[in-house]
């Protein structure tokens, strides 16, 4: 008996000793991981705009002992008349590797892979090497970007999260708006009125191959033949490579969160400096993570009414090689507006509506070559109908808009639960997205009348909206 009291004793001490073990494992973890992310929140992203642009040996000197992990350089160059906005990323962790010599021989890989170049004049060489940093985006300790700011004579700054707080994105306004019915259902179109379809380019090509230089690239051709953007918004040709089984042909890897910057050795467009080009960030949907499952290699435009039309114009991304030899990508084109509209980063460019040119599902292979043409989409159709306000000769028509892509909505009424449809008219483009409302006058008393409503567009019709009824006093 005492044996055995014994023996559940020592049981007792064993297991409350392997108890207490995993809970201070438990705990350490935690600690670990809180430290981790406590590291990371103290850290910022934040781009900054030079008065004048300085040579890369200045902006290095400044730099070097400033506690930052990332710095992206913006810079420019011409070349056979040709200007070309280009980043190039500086990775603390990648080394003590020459700066310079590095950016210049990217510059070289570029010409290169896309124009096949390899010996360049004495002129040429000249303008490759002059670098001069006019924008950098980093991501670091505050005080390692507050440095930058004592030291280098700064027109604008822009940190990342800084709106966040405070978007207000782009989803239709709470109070309804009325609209204005135009009886013939014959609408003129305005040039700044379009449907958005219009504002992606309508052909190109992509192309993903080993560079010239080492490394890997994807390169993508574009052209608008006309611009119909608006003065505050924005456009991002987005290249994506799948990556949900962990395999990728250009480097998967991203900065930390929260940059979540693609590693990209070197990038460059043919898009204007007036158009405030930019590389975009993997930063997740819900703003809290780095994507992974779908890469993005993506150059945005913050002015896109700045992007000439009838021009082949192009974006470039070169990275290290990828732990695969094949994938597959899609292509898509957002357009967007500038949230504050000061404010001309990746972080606040806010999108109206993502466009699908190339989807994974069409078999595109990497690496190779695809062209595309874009023909635009029919639009979505209205929605959320419904019929309130009751006169004796008036009916109130309430309805969502749903679609940035309709030149026309179209109303239908009829009369009686089992009449025929027929067209009232049209009211146009509406701004937007959002709620609407329209007065039907001159109606007979007592009596049910149904409407319904579609988008349609030069491409074609959207399915029709539900059905709503309402009857007169």
């Amino acid at each position: 008996m005492n044996n055995y009291l014994s023996l559940s004793a020592y049981k007792k001490v064993f297991l409350f000793g392997v108890l207490s073990f995993i809970v201070v494992v438990i705990i350490a973890v935690l600690f670990f991981a809180n430290g981790k992310v406590s590291a990371a929140a103290s850290n910022q992203t934040a781009k900054i705009t030079l008065n004048t642009p300085v040579s890369l040996d200045a902006f290095i000197a400044i730099t070097e002992n400033l506690p930052l992990d990332v710095i992206i350089l913006e810079s420019s160059f011409v070349f056979n008349g040709e200007s070309v906005q280009d980043f190039y990323v500086v990775n603390t962790k990648n080394g003590n590797k020459n700066i310079k010599e590095d950016y210049i021989q990217n510059r070289k890989a570029f010409l290169a892979d896309v124009k096949g170049i390899k010996e360049l004049s004495s002129a040429d060489e000249k303008n490759i090497e002059t670098v001069l940093v006019s924008k950098a985006t980093l991501t670091g300790q505050k005080s390692g970007i507050d440095g930058i700011r004592k030291q280098m004579k700064v027109s604008n700054v822009d940190i990342a999260g800084e709106q966040a707080a405070s978007i207000s994105r782009v989803n239709g306004k709470a109070r309804p708006r009325e609209a204005t019915l135009f009886g013939d259902g014959v609408i003129t179109i305005a040039a700044q009125t379009q449907p958005m379809y219009l504002s992606l380019p309508t052909s190109g090509t992509a192309y993903f191959y080993p560079s010239a230089y080492g490394g890997r690239y994807t390169q993508q051709n574009m052209r608008w033949p006309a611009n119909y953007f608006a003065p505050e918004e924005t456009y991002e040709h987005k290249v994506y490579l799948y990556n949900y089984d962990r395999k990728t042909y250009l480097d998967g890897t991203s900065t930390s969160y929260p940059g979540c910057y693609p590693i990209t050795t070197y990038a460059a467009t043919t898009w204007p400096a007036a158009s405030y080009p930019y590389l975009d960030t993997r930063l997740y949907k819900s703003l809290y993570k780095c994507e992974i499952d779908e890469l993005s290699y993506t150059i945005g435009a913050a002015q896109a009414n700045a992007i000439p039309a009838n021009v082949d114009h192009y974006t470039y991304i070169r990275t290290a090689n990828g732990n695969d030899t094949t994938d597959k990508f899609k292509l898509q084109g957002q357009v967007g507006y500038r949230y504050p509209s000061i404010c001309y980063t990746t972080w606040c460019s806010e999108k109206y509506k993502i466009y699908s040119i190339i989807p994974f599902a069409s078999g595109t292979t990497v690496p190779g070559t695809q062209s595309w043409n874009w023909y635009g989409q029919a639009p979505d159709a209205p929605s959320n109908v419904s019929v309130t306000n009751s006169t004796a000769t008036s009916l109130q028509v309430n309805f969502t808009d749903n679609t940035y892509d309709e030149t026309n909505i179209l109303i239908e009424r009829k009369i009686g639960v089992g009449g025929s449809w027929t067209l009232l008219g049209g009211f146009g483009i509406l701004n937007k997205t959002g709620n609407w409302y329209w007065n039907n006058t001159g109606l007979s008393s007592q009596t049910t009348y149904c409407y319904r409503l579609k988008a349609v567009n030069a491409v074609g019709g959207s399915p029709y909206s539900n059905e709503a009824c309402g009857t007169t006093l």
